[in-house]
């Protein structure tokens, strides 16, 4: 791991109908997303200060399944797992995955109990 670090200025996107949504993590790339209002409603996400360099969607669109293979298929298999596992408290699992140290899981462990507390509090002011 390096120090080093970069300040990446939001790349150039012409649109006066674009509103500003911030930075996202898309398709394994940064980029900027924006909301334009100007074609009836669309998300775009800007990669780069390329004019054709860009993702979009019609807001409104009917929904649809993404087909993956390789890799993606693989990443989006492991974060499935590992959100279901998460959620299920197997957290030990989760944990030795990324190695965390006892400290970071002392740390988890406490603001999961307090969570926990927190909801076991409302549901008793609800009843």
């Amino acid at each position: 791991m390096t120090d080093d670090k970069i300040r990446v200025e939001p790349f150039e996107h012409g649109c006066k109908a674009c509103q500003w949504a911030g930075w996202t993590y898309h398709r394994g790339r940064w980029g900027n997303m924006y909301v334009c209002s100007g074609d009836g409603g669309t998300v775009l996400i800007r990669y780069s200060d390329e004019p054709s360099d860009y993702w979009s969607v019609m807001v409104g669109t009917r929904k649809y399944t993404l087909d993956l293979e390789g890799e993606e298929a693989k990443e989006y298999i492991g974060k499935r797992d590992l959100y279901k596992r998460w959620h299920e408290g197997d957290y030990d699992s989760v944990y030795n995955e990324y190695e965390l140290d006892m400290e970071t899981r002392a740390h988890h462990t406490k603001m999961l109990n307090k969570l926990a507390e927190r909801k076991a509090k409302k549901e008793g002011e609800t009843r």
